[in-house]
């Protein structure tokens, strides 16, 4: 009877350490799982956030050049020179030439439109937030990224006319982020050259999202023994 009992304690005790086990590698296994998909989705926010700084700096940088171009206009009194910087930024409005990829528009004192590429008020696709961020950053730019009524992502650029220009006070720039988002699919099939071997994770992870990868034979870092 005490050696049954025994066989029946130890066969009780070997479930128990394998049930334990089983439970224990599967928490395992969900911990890697969760880990990758967290790479992953830290890749594509860093893929996603360069490219959304690509179009903002582009915008940036056709506020700068309009800028400049304020500073040529000039007039007999500080009203006549306002009087005409107003007049050539809505000139500017009215012939934008890229109004397939942007919304030019020039805003009041409170962020209202009142004047757009389109000729519309804009309603409905504007948001003002990038208005106030520029209202309180040092160097009177802002930048929104968000949905319109219509659902498209899109991104709205504003900067402060640093110049008296009668009621404009600001620019803005909207441009849908239709494209970016498409470009981003498209890394599926791209290939990425290291001019290091990289790990077998991170290989494995980039043919996850389908990109080819290919090393230069030399390690990063000089040891005895690699991985």
């Amino acid at each position: 009877m005490g050696i049954g009992g025994r066989s029946k304690d130890g066969k009780g005790e070997e479930a128990m350490r394998s049930g334990i086990t089983r439970r224990w590698l599967q928490g395992s296994l969900l911990i890697t799982v969760l880990l990758v998909l967290l790479v992953e989705v830290m890749f594509l926010y860093s893929a996603t956030r360069s490219y959304y700084n690509g179009v903002q700096q582009t915008m940036y940088r056709r506020f700068s050049s309009i800028t400049g171009q304020l500073k040529m206009y000039t007039g007999e009194t500080s009203q006549k020179t306002a009087a005409s910087r107003s007049v050539a930024l809505r000139r500017m409005v009215e012939q934008f030439s890229d109004k397939d990829k942007y919304e030019f528009m020039l805003l009041d004192s409170y962020g209202g439109v009142i004047a757009s590429s389109s000729g519309t008020d804009a309603e409905g696709i504007v948001t003002s937030t990038d208005f106030e961020q520029a209202q309180e950053a040092m160097d009177g730019q802002g930048v929104a990224i968000y949905r319109t009524q219509s659902g498209e992502m899109v991104m709205a650029a504003c900067c402060l006319v640093p110049y008296a220009a009668e009621d404009v006070a600001a620019m803005r720039l909207v441009t849908s982020l239709t494209l970016v988002q498409a470009q981003l699919k498209n890394l599926k099939g791209c290939d990425a050259h290291f001019s290091v071997i990289i790990s077998e994770e991170d290989v494995k992870l980039y043919k996850r999202l389908g990109i080819n990868v290919s090393c230069e034979p030399k390690y990063e870092i000089k040891k005895l023994y690699h991985k």
